[in-house]
């Protein structure tokens, strides 16, 4: 019995897939700027079934720099850049890949239209929000998750 209760649990660790967990960090300078975007790929990772967020016993240390923003009309421009590292405490640690980030959306779009669970469940968590900045939540978040994706597929080739 004890043999297939070793077993049991052998197989299961090594078939099973675990989670891949990000501390998402800023530059103190930045962070005030970052706050929407951070919400949205912290949201994103949290609700994946790939990917999860932890402060301390991460696999990955996610660095959100360079933000940069623009408005023409209604259509809001964001610019950032993602970086992907080794897990640090209180340094940047070892980079390993990194992707610019482009996000375009109209100040007019709905996220009820788009995504109206995400909008109940952002308003619950971050203490009501206006609607232009979920509208930066959400994209900055969506847009940042697809690139994750990329770039883990990258480190890990």
């Amino acid at each position: 019995i004890l043999c297939l209760l070793v077993l049991n649990f052998l197989s299961f660790n090594i078939f099973s897939q675990d989670k891949i967990y990000f501390d998402v960090k800023t530059k103190l300078a930045e962070k005030s700027n970052f706050v929407p975007a951070k919400i949205g790929v912290i949201h994103f990772l949290s609700n994946s079934d790939k990917y999860g967020v932890k402060e301390f016993g991460e696999d990955y240390s996610l660095w959100l720099k360079g933000y940069k923003t623009s408005q023409e009309e209604y259509k809001i421009k964001i610019e950032f850049t993602l970086e992907i590292h080794t897990p640090a405490m209180f340094r940047e640690g070892r980079l390993l890949k990194k992707d610019n980030i482009f996000v375009t959306y109209d100040i007019r779009d709905s996220l009820t239209i788009k995504n109206p669970g995400l909008l109940k469940e952002l308003n619950k968590s971050v203490n009501k929000i206006n609607d232009e900045l979920l509208l930066e939540v959400y994209y900055c978040g969506k847009e940042s998750i697809e690139h994750i994706e990329d770039m883990i597929k990258a480190i890990k080739d």
